[in-house]
């Protein structure tokens, strides 16, 4: 017998995997069994996340608070929000082509990648809030917000998605005057997104008699009822507006503009099939509140999901866990387990060394502040960790501003701040004419020296050469260097720079040295100078301008030579540098 198994595995399936014949022949012997199905696709976070023990857990939970505030199934006092994406590709399945035609090929505006977020809420009793609409933008623009939906409210993010500023504004300015009118409390599920969970908006909801409570992670797809009873058919009809449009505008891209009038058609969609709301909270079991409307086939998947890190050995599942390498067991096998084994074997691989190796290397980026298993974010406890969570994030974000740049550290060096306090002034840049002397005084007060005196503005006739003054500069080890074309060019001693003096300086580069002009600030007891770096101006090697938070410490042997003053030129808020000839600048 167990020849024979062997035997039927060699021959029916070729290097031990079922064929397509295999299949064909398989589907066709269960035809009235089985069905063909686009799929639902699950992340693996959400089949393991979505356990029986978190389940039961939250409702435990959900019913207590529930009970404890009065809410239990009243249907207009409970909400759930939720955004969305809405993007510009109607994803059209399949077309008809003239048979033979390789390329099928469709016509599209656009590669269809934009996206834009829509937050949506709405009640148990199928009552929804205007929409809440959050453009990729810096500055919002009326005609963005033309023709949308009655009540719909607009804002901007540098992302495009939600982030915690817009949930604030919606929450404060939008949800919280909805609900003033409704008896309380109220309360408002939503998923743990990192926009959602900040301790002002959490603070906010507690003060206005809100309680919010937060499924557990990666459970949306079943406990969140926007996700389990509206957003589908919502994606299907949005789908449809798209290929009218389309059709209609012959194929014009669609911009911000057009949105708004977009939207309004989506959301009268919306109100017109309300009862999807109240199907969505009866499928997740909020409203009326029954833990067994979540479906055993979505808590099941979780038990079959193992991870491949976990051992380097190949890892147990339903189809193989009836079958080993035993001797004894092989020769028991039938043709029909021997075809299961191939097709287990098939379906569940070992595990490599190398993707071991990945998944081993893998971090968790941030530390959740809600429970696993889901909780009310306006309890003490849970607006206590917030608080802590938000003045870590801020302290980060102090730390992490201190140390982006290197050249703002160098100059703090020069001024001598130890960054212990913080009440050092930092000297900026100067941007115009008039903040140079100023910022020049500045630097020379924190250093003891004496007060330099105001630079005025250059007559705008009568432009100084901008040749390299012709007096030597003498480099310990060093030859005399020159960056004049004359042969016998001649810099002034590096010991008499002063505040207000323009200079080539020369910086060293990975593979090759860089040569830029530079203003001087303040002069150090090290006989290193801060200097200020200007840009040329559309590549020219006269006109030059201020380079911001360009501020350098130079040491007295990359000073190349000191530059005659040139005339400076204000255009509005723009000092420009004309110098009467070329300079030997060589920038990055």
């Amino acid at each position: 017998m167990y020849t024979v198994c062997q035997w039927l595995e060699q021959t029916r399936f070729k290097n031990g995997k079922p064929g397509r014949d295999w299949v064909f022949e398989f589907r066709k012997r269960h035809d009235g069994r089985i069905s063909e199905r686009k799929p639902e696709y699950v992340t693996i976070s959400r089949a393991k996340g979505l356990t029986k023990e978190v389940v039961d857990s939250f409702f435990d939970h959900v019913e207590s608070k529930l009970t404890e505030l009065g809410v239990k199934n009243e249907k207009t006092r409970l909400f759930n929000c939720d955004e969305t994406g809405l993007g510009t590709d109607p994803k059209t399945k399949r077309v008809l082509f003239r048979k033979g035609v390789k390329d099928a090929q469709q016509l599209q505006p656009t590669e269809g990648k934009a996206m834009y977020t829509v937050l949506y809420c709405c009640n148990a009793a199928g009552d929804f809030l205007p929409p809440y609409v959050v453009y990729k933008a810096v500055n919002l623009h009326e005609s963005w917000m033309a023709g949308g939906p009655e009540g719909a409210v607009y804002n901007t993010s540098p992302s495009g998605w939600m982030e915690e500023k817009p949930f604030e504004t919606w929450l404060l300015g939008v949800f919280i005057p909805y609900v003033d009118k409704l008896p309380k409390p109220v309360v408002l599920f939503y998923d743990g997104h990192g926009s959602h969970i900040t301790y002002n908006s959490v603070k906010a909801a507690k003060d206005a008699d809100i309680a919010i409570i937060c499924l557990p992670p990666h459970t949306s797809g079943a406990l969140q009822p926007l996700d389990v009873g509206v957003f589908k058919s919502v994606k299907a009809h949005w789908r449809e507006i798209l290929k009218h449009f389309y059709r209609e505008s012959r194929l014009t891209e669609i911009k911000k503009e057009h949105f708004p009038t977009l939207l309004d058609k989506l959301h009268t969609y919306i109100l017109q099939h309300s009862g999807n709301a109240v199907n969505g909270f009866s499928k997740a079991g909020l409203c009326p509140l029954d833990r067994t409307r979540i479906p055993e086939s979505k808590i099941s998947m979780s038990e079959t999901v193992t991870s491949p890190s976990s051992s380097a050995n190949h890892q147990s599942s339903p189809l193989d866990s009836s079958f080993t390498s035993s001797p004894d067991q092989d020769l028991q096998m039938t043709p029909r387990s021997a075809m299961r084994n191939a097709v287990s074997r098939a379906l569940n691989p070992k595990v490599s060394s190398s993707t071991l190796k990945a998944l081993n290397n893998a971090k968790r980026k941030r530390k959740r502040v809600q429970r696993i298993d889901g909780e009310c974010l306006t309890e003490d406890d849970a607006l206590r960790r917030l608080k802590e969570a938000e003045i870590e994030r801020e302290k980060k974000k102090e730390e992490k501003l201190s140390k982006s740049s290197s050249k703002g550290k160098m100059m703090k060096k020069a001024q001598g701040i130890q960054g212990k306090t913080g009440d050092e002034p930092y000297i900026a840049p100067p941007a115009t004419l008039e903040d140079l002397p100023s910022a020049i005084s500045i630097v020379n007060s924190n250093q003891n020296k004496k007060k330099v005196p105001k630079m005025s503005k250059a007559p705008q006739s009568g432009i100084k050469s901008a040749q390299l003054k012709q007096e030597t500069i003498e480099t310990p080890g060093k030859p005399s260097t020159s960056t004049s074309s004359a042969p016998s060019t001649v810099f002034q001693e590096r010991s008499d720079l002063k505040a207000g003096d323009f200079i080539l300086a020369k910086f060293e580069g990975k593979n090759k040295d860089y040569k830029y002009v530079c203003t001087v600030f303040a002069q150090q007891e090290d006989q290193n100078f801060i200097v200020q770096g200007l840009r040329s101006i559309d590549g020219s090697k006269t006109q030059f301008t201020v380079k911001e938070a360009d501020v350098s410490l130079v040491s007295k042997q990359d000073v190349c030579g000191i530059l005659a003053e040139p005339t400076m030129l204000q255009e509005g808020r723009t000092l420009k540098y004309v110098f009467a000839n070329e300079i030997d600048v060589y920038e990055k």
